[in-house]
């Protein structure tokens, strides 16, 4: 009786210690989810032609950022209450300027978190077939493919971590392409780089057309940075930021 007793209990720690593990194993998914930095590059081709943009991707828990190193800009929404609000900071003069949760912006809320956090949205990942795996835990890589229309789509994603590793498209000699160059979960290294831009001078953007002695504001409104349009930012070659993602 002793040696079943011994059986069953040794059984039972067993189990414990796997549920133990797993919920460990959950926790630290999570927190690599919520604390992220990823670096990308954009690639666009069109026949001999080809240009290039940079992107970081940042994150904390119901916040993320889309830093565009080269106009010197960073796009972040956070998520409140079912609703995004969106914050644009012009990082090289310290300056922001801030939507309200649910504000229409010309006619359209912006109010999409799940593409903005993570660049592609869950609804078009499942359009697509996926055909391998590799790597386990909160690592693991799932590739997807998919050939419709004379269109050649490839995705590589980090189902824990809901993050983009690779994504192309092509049709004809045109390519677009998303590759990530580095990832990093460092918080305190995430939590200085949105503690600086909270220290920004902010405007709203209601407030926007009210003054007219603020020289940032009427540059940035001349240099079409701050418009009407599809989201209401723009980059240095007038397009729209972040209109380009699926």
């Amino acid at each position: 009786m002793k040696k079943i007793v011994l059986t069953l209990s040794s059984l039972l720690l067993s189990a414990s210690a796997f549920a133990t593990s797993d919920s460990t194993s959950a926790q630290q998914c999570d927190a690599q989810k919520n604390w992220a930095h990823a670096e990308y590059t954009f690639t666009e081709k069109h026949g001999e032609k080809q240009s290039q943009k940079h992107l970081g991707l940042w994150r904390k828990p119901n916040v993320v950022a889309h830093e565009y190193p080269a106009n010197n800009i960073t796009q972040m929404w956070e998520h409140v209450h079912e609703r995004v609000k969106a914050t644009r900071f012009f990082d090289s003069h310290a300056r922001a300027i801030e939507y309200q949760p649910g504000e229409a912006i010309h006619g359209r809320v912006d109010n999409d978190w799940e593409y903005r956090n993570q660049l592609i949205k869950d609804a078009f990942i499942s359009q697509l077939t996926k055909v391998s795996s590799r790597g386990e835990g909160c690592a693991r890589e799932d590739r997807y493919h998919l050939e419709k229309d004379n269109e050649t789509i490839d995705l590589v994603w980090m189902p824990a971590q809901d993050l983009l590793v690779s994504f192309s498209v092509k049709r004809g000699d045109k390519e677009i392409r998303w590759q990530q160059d580095s990832i990093d979960h460092d918080q305190q290294a995430i939590k200085a780089f949105f503690a600086k831009r909270s220290e920004f001078q902010t405007t709203d953007f209601a407030d926007i057309g009210d003054d007219h002695t603020d020289p940032f504001l009427t540059n940035m409104v001349h240099q079409g940075f701050i418009e009407a349009g599809a989201s209401g930012f723009y980059d240095a070659n007038g397009n729209a930021i972040g209109e380009h993602h699926h």
